[in-house]
């Protein structure tokens, strides 16, 4: 399912819910590795809203996917 998300929270909010799961369930030695691409995929995504407006993700599940990066 494609969406438009249009809003800096939530993405923040998504991408908080999963820095805590990886925190929780990760194992020690692949922790920090995951954490930093989360915030990575999360200061991509917040720089596709600051350019469009909007950031169109294909949602599978929990998972997004960046559909567009105009």
């Amino acid at each position: 399912m494609r969406i438009s998300i249009e809003s800096e929270s939530e993405i923040n909010y998504r991408f908080n819910v999963y820095a805590g799961k990886i925190e929780r369930l990760s194992m020690p030695e692949n922790r920090e590795r995951l954490l930093k691409a989360n915030e990575e995929e999360r200061r991509k995504f917040l720089d596709v809203l600051k350019k469009n407006g909007e950031v169109v993700v294909e949602q599978t599940g929990i998972e997004w996917k960046l559909v567009k990066e105009v």
